[in-house]
């Protein structure tokens, strides 16, 4: 095979990018194992209220948050992009106690 397992690794998570993305768009799916989000959006938990709250009289104008299925973090974070449907993964930031920082990648 051209290219090898590496390269074949690469078009596959591009492809579940690009599925998650037009799910994502849809409004359908939720994951690679087709399970779907609530349609209605309840009440923010107390955590998010805090940190919205706090982002916003920091001078922070744009931020979302978003629901993502119970194993997102057990996807490579190409997947994680298109399910948050961002332009790539070096736009994906880790919130953890209030700060954010970019997530970094493991160098192969």
């Amino acid at each position: 095979m051209a290219g090898g397992p590496d390269a074949l690794s690469a078009r596959l998570d591009a492809l579940i990018v690009r599925i998650a993305t037009l799910e994502a768009r849809a409004g359908v799916g939720g994951g690679a194992d087709g399970a779907t989000l609530p349609p209605s959006t309840p009440p923010p938990p107390p955590t998010q209220a805090r940190l919205d709250a706090e982002l916003a009289a920091k001078g922070v104008t744009k931020r979302a948050f978003v629901r993502v299925p119970p194993d997102y973090y057990d996807h490579p974070l190409a997947w994680r992009a298109g399910v948050l449907s961002a332009p790539s993964v070096d736009h994906l930031v880790r919130g953890g106690c209030g700060r954010l920082r970019p997530v970094r990648r493991k160098k192969r």
